[in-house]
């Protein structure tokens, strides 16, 4: 029997259903990868409700450390204004100081208060300096706590590290014919109980209109071993 005849007969089942899998099984000319090539889905969702220690942890690194930068810089401007509008007088300094603009000396006052470094050569005068700078103190303690949590659980993120073969073969197997692929750990460390399951996603022409169905097709072996860091994936029709 002819691979297309194959498809064909294990497609056009009642039971293969688009919904079933929760993807869409709308498809024409244009359409585009349900999964891309790294393995994530090329959806796109609409009214979910996001989170934001989850978007912190899962944006790329470089986008996170500007999230990080930008945070330091606009509570420390902020403190700042704060130091000017209340009493610019109640900051002092010492003898020695050579920086005379008022904006620079509330920041670095700022940025020593939000740090707790305390250098010696700013210190708070006035009650009310005193007060916002307390207050400082706390808010840089909560922040510093804050991104130590984001930062360990960005670093304690397992990340996936399957690489799958580039093509498939699709050959004769025990009186039978089937599709067959590799699948290899990154990693350096073996994978213990792998199980795998393969999606087949097509578009067919349903009664002149393009539909994708769906098809979870049978492994051989679904089940890999610990000790081995490659899988041969074999799936029978």
């Amino acid at each position: 029997m002819k691979f297309s005849e194959i498809l064909s007969s294990r497609l056009n089942r009642p039971e293969n259903k688009g919904d079933d899998f929760g993807y869409t099984n709308q498809a024409d000319k244009n359409s585009k990868r349900v999964i891309n090539k790294d393995g994530s889905f090329n959806l796109v969702r609409v009214g979910e409700k996001t989170s934001l220690y989850h978007s912190l942890v899962t944006m790329p690194w470089w986008i996170f450390l500007i999230v990080i930068v930008s945070t330091y810089i606009v509570v420390n401007l902020f403190f700042a204004g704060i130091y000017l509008l209340v009493d610019f007088n109640g900051i002092g300094m010492t003898a020695d100081y050579k920086v005379t603009n008022h904006f620079l000396i509330a920041s670095f006052f700022s940025v020593q208060t939000l740090t707790t470094v305390g250098y010696g050569s700013l210190y708070p005068l006035s009650a009310v300096v005193s007060l916002v700078a307390s207050i400082e103190a706390l808010t840089g303690l909560m922040i510093f706590a804050i991104f130590t949590g984001l930062m360990y659980g960005r670093f304690s993120k397992p990340y996936h590290g399957i690489r799958f073969s580039k093509n498939m073969v699709y050959a004769p197997f025990k009186q039978n014919a089937a599709l067959m692929f590799r699948v290899a750990n990154e990693r350096n460390h073996n994978l213990t109980e792998l199980e795998a399951r393969v999606l087949m996603s097509v578009i067919v022409d349903d009664n002149g209109k393009s539909t994708r169905r769906y098809q979870t097709l049978e492994l051989r072996q679904a089940h890999g071993s610990a000790q081995r860091s490659e899988q041969d994936l074999v799936a029978s029709w």
